[in-house]
């Protein structure tokens, strides 16, 4: 389920990836170019995929997992690239294998983070929708809708959350409403 909605949307938002009205997907490029030119630069010798994780984590963070998977293929190819441009004597084996690990290193850190994400969304809707005011009945408690339409407590939270609702009746209300089995009952607790 990749979903492409903003992680926050009721910051300076309204696109997917984009804060302050700048798509971040403008960013890509020069981000991208950039992390590979230090990488060619750098030479055949020194090695900093880890830095090939910033543009794969906020494309996947903020733009969703096509972003990064995409990413991810394009930081774990392009090395094979720079070696041979660089000319440099190694096996094609070695340079494919090198490619493979660095690509599901990438996948998978693409694959755990788009779940965390997706997880975060989830845990924000849901806070989302238990938070703020409810307007709600002072005398029978139900509580009104965005239809309008009053529904009972236990409907509306069953309704908007996971949570089930058994009913028991508590040592105050037992007294007021049942006060000769109030004395028995509670006499045993």
């Amino acid at each position: 389920m990749d979903n492409e909605q903003p992680l926050f949307p009721d910051a300076d938002s309204d696109l997917v990836g984009t804060r302050s009205g700048v798509p971040f997907a403008l960013i890509w490029p020069p981000l991208v170019l950039t992390i590979l030119f230090l990488d060619y630069l750098a030479g055949p010798i020194i090695h900093f995929p880890v830095t090939f994780l910033i543009p794969i984590g906020l494309a996947t963070w903020l733009s969703g997992r096509r972003w990064g998977y995409s990413l991810a293929v394009l930081f774990a190819l392009t090395r094979i690239f720079f070696y041979l441009s660089w000319e440099v004597e190694r096996s094609e084996l070695d340079l494919a294998l090198n490619a493979g690990i660095r690509l599901v290193v990438f996948i998978l850190f693409v694959y755990m983070l788009s779940w965390i994400r997706d997880h975060v969304l989830s845990l924000q809707r849901e806070v989302r929708l238990l938070s703020g005011l409810l307007p709600i009945c002072s005398y029978c408690k139900k509580i009104r809708d965005k239809e309008q339409h009053w529904q009972s407590l236990e409907r509306y939270i069953s309704d908007h959350s996971e949570a089930s609702f058994s009913h028991g009746i508590c040592p105050e209300c037992l007294r007021q409403h049942f006060p000769e089995f109030a004395e028995q009952h509670l006499k045993k607790l």
